[in-house]
């Protein structure tokens, strides 16, 4: 665990960051029935409203980007988690022990501003927060905290973000999986969003999206052939928009694309 206070404290120094240890123990927010449908979605997906939930899956896309999907609050936990391990899922169950808090890690991060400057100045750009915490194994998977009246700038220009968020960090057989979990504000540009947005980054970079689908959530996604992927209660359904037609891997059934 010495790695882990040598990690936090190091943030300290990092430009615009400060950092506090603290002995509380504070409740991090329950990400798990989110966990549950992106890894079991309860839907099923119907295929007469595909270019619905693809216009639906777009948009929250255009939002990702427009955030450079969150990416103040993912360097947070990379600088963070660089040092030290993240929990494997079931560990803070299966060893009681292993997983016993040994340190709580408030963060705060000051935006960067809508030009870029090297300013750091909250009173004008607004502030990233971020709460840890820390056990013998390494830190707990969830991370949260609140943007406040953060004025940030991505590759899609300037954008400012009020709200509170959460990430929780999931090891995978081939890497970690980022949920992430949004309410609040964002304005920036032609897009402006007021509510609640969640989404799984994959290993790979690849990100998922939930929406609403028949009898409950599915989840999309779009491979790197431009096709659209819905996952749900009865397996995966890849879709052709050329030929208008998803098919389901797992049992076989084709259903028109409309």
């Amino acid at each position: 665990m010495a790695t882990f206070w040598r990690g936090t404290l190091a943030m300290v120094a990092m430009t615009g960051v400060a950092c506090q240890l603290k002995v509380e123990d504070p409740d991090a927010p329950n990400t798990a029935p989110l966990e549950a449908v992106y890894d079991t979605p309860p839907g099923l997906f119907a295929a007469a409203n595909g270019k619905q939930l693809k216009e639906a899956l777009d948009k929250r896309l255009a939002l990702l980007r427009t955030t450079g999907n969150f990416g103040s609050t993912q360097g947070l936990l990379d600088s963070v988690s660089a040092h030290e391990g993240v929990l494997e899922h079931g560990d803070e169950v299966d060893d009681m022990e292993a997983s016993r808090l040994l340190a709580v890690v408030d963060v705060t991060h000051v935006c960067r501003g809508p030009e870029g400057d090297d300013i750091v100045d909250p009173g004008r750009f607004g502030t990233v927060s971020m709460t840890l915490k820390g056990g013998l194994r390494g830190i707990y998977p969830v991370a949260w905290g609140e943007f406040d009246a953060c004025s940030d700038h991505t590759v899609a220009g300037p954008v400012n973000i009020d709200g509170t968020y959460s990430m929780t960090v999931r090891k995978r057989a081939t890497g970690k999986d980022v949920l992430f979990l949004f309410q609040g504000t964002i304005r920036g540009g032609p897009l402006n969003f007021n509510g609640t947005l969640d989404a799984r980054v994959l290993s790979n970079g690849s990100p998922e999206l939930r929406v609403n689908g028949a009898d409950g959530d599915v989840v999309l996604s779009v491979d790197a052939s431009g096709q659209l992927l819905a996952r749900d209660r009865t397996g995966l359904w890849t879709c052709d928009v050329v030929k208008l037609e998803c098919v389901n891997t797992t049992t076989g059934e084709r259903k028109a694309y409309e």
